[in-house]
């Protein structure tokens, strides 16, 4: 399988530049991936959530949305998966989801973040972590999804070790400067996940502005303790994995 991490730019509250890239990646590498990953958040952007439920409620989306057809329609047109990060409206809850569409353009994976990270503190109970990590088979391959920070708990990795798989998708919001991720944090990763096998990282770039708070970029493929490819935070890039 060839699995594109797209460490590519979003922008925050701006759903439809960002679905365009999505689309455009589709069409883009639809003849050299399987699978195209994008980081957490990726369809509304990380920062866009205000931690008002009822403001919060016009920026998640359901995952029967009219948005989620169409990249649905394209998937399926195309004949490559995708998968993204996006805030799900649930009922009266929101979670940070990532979601999986195969090349048919079926939802194959609708995971929810386990961990709190992606909230400020003190919310209200409306937005709520998933419970639980799971597999799903895509192609040949069993695929488990982790979000960001669920991989610093070591519950979390215990479970994750437990489960029958072939490749740990982990899309991240990290907002290091990215020489540091660059020369450093990228080998504290890759020590965090060295018992996982085959973890694909991949960190969006925002677009918002220069500021060395938000995050750059930067994907890695780490397998046992080594990382096996990378591309570069501070640009906006690509990287295709075959596994």
């Amino acid at each position: 399988m060839k699995i594109l991490l797209a460490g590519l730019g979003f922008k925050n509250h701006n759903t439809d530049y960002n679905l365009n890239v999505i689309v455009d990646t589709i069409e883009k590498y639809r003849e050299k991936a399987d699978l195209i990953l994008f980081g957490e958040a990726f369809l509304q952007g990380f920062d866009s959530l205000r931690f008002n439920f009822m403001e919060d409620k016009t920026v998640a989306i359901t995952k029967d949305d009219e948005l989620i057809k169409f990249i649905q329609s394209k998937c399926k047109e195309k004949k490559v998966g995708v998968s993204f990060g996006y805030y799900e409206l649930d009922r009266d809850a929101i979670y940070s989801s990532q979601m999986t569409i195969s090349k048919e353009g079926m939802i194959i994976n609708n995971y929810h973040r386990v961990s709190p990270g992606w909230k400020e503190n003190d919310v209200s109970s409306e937005y709520k972590d998933g419970k639980e990590f799971s597999t799903f088979s895509y192609l040949d391959k069993t695929i488990c999804v982790a979000l960001c920070g669920d991989l610093w708990y070591v519950d979390n990795l215990e479970k994750i070790k437990k489960l029958k798989k072939d490749i740990v998708l982990w899309p991240v919001y990290c907002d290091y400067d990215a020489d540091e991720w660059n020369e450093e944090i990228k080998y504290d990763y890759r020590e965090e996940v060295k018992e996982l096998g085959n973890v694909l990282l991949v960190n969006s770039y925002c677009l918002d502005s220069d500021n060395k708070e938000l995050a750059k970029g930067g994907c890695c493929y780490y397998k046992d303790g080594k990382i096996k490819a990378d591309s570069k935070a501070g640009i906006e890039d690509v990287l295709i994995i075959e596994i």
